[in-house]
């Protein structure tokens, strides 16, 4: 389960490459070795999420609960 490519892993090797030879920029991750290129979804791949609705909302709300009176929120 999960995002699944279809595509011919050298075809998407080769497209990925083209956008980046065209100009389309390598943009800051998190850390300095880490790098992100935006691209359009050539592969149409599907995203892996679900709406969050008042149905499902329950199953992903949680709360803080510190574990001493020293672990405040602010």
């Amino acid at each position: 389960m999960g995002t699944q490519v279809f595509y011919n892993e050298m075809e998407f090797e080769a497209k990925v490459n083209e956008y980046y030879s065209n100009g389309s920029p390598l943009v800051d991750g998190y850390a300095p070795f880490c790098k992100h290129l935006f691209i359009p979804n050539f592969a149409n791949v599907l995203c892996g999420y679900a709406k969050i609705t008042s149905d499902n909302s329950h199953l992903i709300k949680s709360c803080y609960d510190a574990r001493t009176p020293k672990n405040y929120l602010y």
